[in-house]
């Protein structure tokens, strides 16, 4: 769609893309969560025409006060600001604008123009200074410099005498030694561990991996519904199961329901049903949310934890499970190095992450064999990003049931030490110390 007469114009003064500002803020418009994906890549100052940077401006309020974006609510927030008006008539066309495919494309056209404007108007600046001889060459040329090299940064400016950020770590510190909670960090539920390991902090990847069927999703949920009891929102990606699946084994495992009988509903004594509808509406009511999509890309988990964080205040993301997030390469070691990085930039820009990973298969199907992080698929680029990798190690007996001597070997531990917690798992899925008797945590 061609643009009006003044904004052909303005285009053609400065370096700019409308139509592609048009086409971003039409993404968010009719996708919300696409505006984490765009937050990423443009700032608002990135946008030429003022009523576009106003409308993406009024676009993240709306996202932080967990209201969805559309034509009311964005025309609602700039009445509210007491900014210029924008016609109601253009923020209902940008609905137009909204991409077939992927929005980074455009995003990375409006952020090109933005930085040429940026080079010009140094440029202009500095010409002008050069021309009225108040400044010396040299600190002209140095600007014109720290211009350049901050568009070649894609400006980022996080580069920060320590000074300047001292006083809030000390801050920090301070409020962290007034906690009465009995760990600093986000508990995984097994007494023990969480008392070993300190929990899983501020800005931490923590990987659970076990061989397949050993228990990694059940630990992924006692930690998920131990959280949320303590009021901290959680967001899992259930790539592996649908949703339902997952809600089945929340409340099953909130009412101690026996796994076997989930597997066939129809096993469920009249008592044990009634258990488990009263574990379903307790576990409703708990601040928990779950995205089922198969075939996740790192770059859609990203943008997607990013918007949970920012619409309801997640504090703890779950990946079910790593290895099966989606992510280009040329091979499988650059493939899992990439869903790594992914995993690690979520733990530090947005939430803390426990991840679920599957281990190797045993050397002839040995069970017994202990794992170490080498079983793990993609081992290397996970041993460096994680802070902590956590292996459960279930041991069979000659009929192949588990012995109960189960054992959570905690291989890397970034800020303490390794080791292993003897552990068991319950009927219902649930993992408690071994030395607890009558089966609390």
């Amino acid at each position: 769609m061609i643009g009006t007469y003044e904004e052909q114009q303005s285009e053609s003064t400065m370096p700019a893309d409308l139509g592609a500002e048009k086409t971003v803020l039409g993404a968010i418009l009719v996708r919300n969560e696409t505006i984490a994906e765009v937050s990423s890549m443009i700032d608002t100052g990135d946008f030429y025409l003022a009523d576009h940077r106003h409308i993406y401006q009024a676009m993240q309020e709306i996202i932080l006060e967990n209201r969805p974006i559309d034509v009311i609510t964005i025309l609602d927030s700039l009445k509210r600001s007491g900014g210029s008006p924008v016609s109601p008539a253009y923020v209902e066309s940008l609905n137009i604008f909204a991409p077939v495919g992927k929005v980074n494309a455009y995003c990375s056209i409006v952020r090109e123009k933005a930085r040429l404007r940026t080079i010009i108007e140094q440029c202009h600046t500095t010409a002008g200074r050069a021309l009225d001889g108040s400044h010396k060459a040299l600190e002209l040329a140095g600007e014109l410099q720290e211009v350049a090299l901050t568009v070649q940064a894609h400006g980022s400016d996080n580069l920060l005498p320590i000074v300047s950020t001292m006083n809030a770590t000390m801050q920090e510190v301070e409020r962290r030694r007034q906690l009465t909670n009995d760990i600093l960090g986000l508990p995984l539920g097994i007494r023990t561990v969480d008392k070993a390991i300190g929990g899983v902090q501020e800005g931490e990847l923590c990987i659970i991996a076990a061989r397949p069927g050993r228990g990694k999703t059940h630990l992924l949920i006692q930690a998920a519904i131990t959280n949320a009891q303590r009021g901290v929102p959680v967001v899992i990606f259930s790539i592996e199961m649908k949703r339902h699946a997952m809600q089945k084994r929340l409340a099953g495992h909130h009412g101690r329901i026996p796994m076997w009988m989930l597997r066939d509903e129809r096993l469920l004594s009249a008592e044990m049903h009634e258990r488990f509808q009263k574990a379903m509406a307790e576990v409703a009511q708990l601040p928990i949310f779950i995205e089922d999509s198969s075939g996740i890309t790192t770059r859609e988990l990203t943008a997607r934890a990013a918007l949970a964080v920012k619409r309801y205040k997640a504090g703890l993301v779950e990946v079910d499970y790593a290895q099966l997030i989606t992510a280009a390469g040329k091979d499988d070691v650059e493939r899992e190095a990439k869903k790594s990085r992914a995993l690690t930039r979520i733990a530090k820009d947005y939430a803390p992450v426990i991840a679920a990973a599957q281990l190797s298969r045993a050397p002839g199907h040995d069970l017994n064999k202990l794992p170490n992080f080498q079983d793990l698929k993609g081992s290397s680029q996970y041993e460096q990003d994680a802070h902590i990798i956590g292996l459960i190690h279930r041991p069979v007996n000659e009929q192949n049931t588990p012995t109960g001597e189960d054992v959570l070997i905690i291989d890397k531990h970034r800020e303490g030490e390794a080791g292993r917690e003897p552990i068991k798992m319950t009927e219902w899925g649930d993992f408690v110390p071994r030395a607890t008797v009558g089966g609390a945590r």
